[in-house]
């Protein structure tokens, strides 16, 4: 009994040490593997952001390992010698510049540096050209459709004067109309936005006007054949609180702001837009406006949660 309780026992024992062991060897693995990752890390793999001093440091440790076997490590050391990295730095920081890399160059505008408002290009401004504009567009040193469009626009200046206005002015415009008894409809309104180039054929701008107590606004083409006459009563430029120019925000702001008299008499014009100067007491009478505003709009929102509190008590 004894030698088979014996026998039933050494099994076990055996399993279980066998087991231990393997767990043993097993974590040693991991660890050998570990260092290896490490060392593989440490030695082939460059680092993402390091100093020339940092390189250089890794240049002289390295160059006492012999790499011959591996191709992609001497590949990697010989990125890393100091000779590659004195380059590199002058190249970074040379003081030659290449001219078409700075500047923005298109047909229809004049070379104007990267970042800043392209300045529209004239061509008949450019030059005192015998017959006011160039024969051929490899005379004017653009492509055709620019050629052409900017053609167009010269023959419609020859026909009416258009004068220089910005937005902010005040505008008067006569255009044809057929169903007037005169032929003709005169509209007068601050020019509120310009959003297409006036170098380009389908340039636009924007009137807005308060007409017994209706605003209204307009949208004319600059070059369109239906206007006879365009007149500059009053030449100033305004923007928004950003400087840009669109003052499309008069739609939210009092009446007042957009009334100009039909029959107003016509500044003096001047080349250079005066610059807007605002009316004493115009920040508060707008902020009373918008309160009175707000206000109105809580009032009428309660009167109708009341109507709907008694419908829903009869009903």
């Amino acid at each position: 009994m004894a030698m088979q309780n014996l026998s039933f026992k050494m099994p076990l024992f055996t399993a279980r040490q066998f087991s231990v062991s393997s767990s043993a060897l097993r974590y040693k693995r991991a660890i050998m593997r570990r260092e290896e990752r490490k060392r593989r890390i440490k030695f082939y793999l460059p680092k993402k952001k390091s100093t020339i001093s940092d390189k250089v440091k890794a240049t002289i440790n390295t160059s006492n390992i012999n790499f011959a076997e591996d191709e992609e490590i001497s590949r990697i050391s010989e990125k890393l010698s100091l000779t590659s990295l004195v380059r590199s730095q002058i190249r970074k920081s040379s003081p030659i510049v290449d001219p078409g890399s700075v500047y923005q160059k298109r047909p229809d505008i004049k070379p104007t540096i990267i970042g800043k408002t392209p300045e529209p290009r004239l061509i008949w401004t450019e030059k005192d050209w015998p017959d006011g504009f160039p024969a051929t567009p490899e005379e004017a040193e653009t492509d055709i459709i620019t050629y052409l469009t900017q053609k167009d626009i010269f023959r419609r200046k020859q026909v009416i004067n258009i004068p220089k206005f910005c937005v902010g002015s005040i505008v008067a415009v006569t255009r044809a109309e057929p169903f007037s008894p005169k032929g003709s409809l005169r509209f007068v309104g601050i020019c509120i936005l310009k959003d297409i180039p006036e170098h380009l054929l389908h340039s636009r701008f924007t009137l807005r006007n308060v007409i017994d107590n209706e605003p209204i606004e307009f949208n004319f083409q600059l070059y369109s054949p239906l206007i006879q006459k365009i007149e500059v009563l009053k030449h100033e430029r305004r923007t928004d609180m950003n400087g840009k120019e669109d003052l499309t925000f008069l739609r939210d702001y009092p009446p007042e702001d957009s009334t100009i008299d039909e029959n107003m008499e016509p500044f003096p014009y001047t080349e250079e837009p005066m610059p807007y100067v605002p009316k004493y007491g115009e920040n508060m009478r707008i902020q009373k406006w918008f309160k009175e505003l707000i206000k109105q709009k809580d009032i009428r929102r309660n009167s109708k949660k009341r109507r709907e509190l008694t419908w829903n008590r009869k009903y």
